[in-house]
């Protein structure tokens, strides 16, 4: 799941300061993408595989995750790229998003005029269902509905060199 942004957009906006409205704008896009992204929630897990002892016939609240979940490794996954999209997964696990948006925030200073494009991208193969709805966490998805906004993080962006 990724998308891109058409950078020269937004240039004439930006009031001859394009590089620092360009690296907010992404910051702040990557940073929702990471805030909206779901983390595992045990109370689903519970709902969905409760344990019932067999002898008594009682059902426990005591579940477990699905085999092989790690939480926090789908916002782990959110890279940041440009001019081309960035291919495979990252091996970083991160439930609160915080060394994720940082990593992001390291690429997106390095912006330069010239490029073309900006990617936010995420490559684990279950990226597809979440932004399809699959969780309950984010049954909107979340790439989809930040790209709506992204003419609002640019004029946010904007307004913050005007002060």
């Amino acid at each position: 799941m990724a998308f891109a942004l058409d950078l020269s957009k937004f240039i004439e906006k930006a009031q001859g300061n394009t590089e620092m409205v360009i690296r907010k704008t992404g910051t702040d896009m990557l940073a929702k993408l990471i805030d909206r992204s779901p983390v595992g929630n045990p109370d689903v897990w519970l709902s969905m595989n409760p344990v019932t002892d067999i002898s008594t016939g009682k059902t426990s609240t005591q579940g477990k995750a699905p085999d092989g979940y790690v939480g926090g490794r789908f916002r782990g996954n959110w890279q940041v790229a440009f001019d081309s999209a960035p291919g495979g997964e990252v091996d970083r696990v991160d439930p609160d998003g915080k060394s994720t948006l940082a990593i992001g925030k390291v690429v997106l200073s390095a912006y330069k005029s010239g490029v073309g494009s900006i990617w936010l991208a995420n490559n684990v193969p279950y990226s597809y269902s979440l932004e399809m709805g699959h969780s309950s966490q984010a049954p909107q998805g979340m790439a989809g509905i930040t790209a709506a906004e992204f003419q609002t993080y640019v004029n946010q962006a904007v307004r913050e060199l005007d002060t």
